[in-house]
């Protein structure tokens, strides 16, 4: 995992221009763009997760139930607010005798 985030900050600051893009860090901004995992990181990981899938359909399914989530949020608000009244059961207790 240090090697992803060295490899990540490593990137920035060559984006950036502070430090000088080695080819290393340049065939893994390539693999990043082309949504696949880069070698620098397959070759300390080794195949302990093999997927064939690419690196951006995590991040789309999480986007597509999170869109999901905020057009149906008014519809989920009256949901629970209809369970929160029925199962939230007050008792009054009538003091004037």
């Amino acid at each position: 995992m240090s090697t992803v985030h060295t490899s990540l900050n490593d990137i920035l600051k060559a984006l950036k221009g502070l430090v000088v893009m080695s080819q290393e860090l340049e065939d893994m901004s390539i693999s990043l763009y082309n949504n696949s995992v880069p070698d620098m990181w397959a070759s300390k990981v080794g195949n302990s997760f093999p997927n064939s899938s690419p690196v951006s359909v995590p991040w789309n399914y999480c986007t597509m139930v999170l869109n999901v989530f905020i057009e149906n949020i008014d519809v989920i608000f009256v949901i629970f607010y209809q369970l929160q009244k029925k199962f939230t059961h007050v008792q009054t207790i009538n003091l004037v005798k």
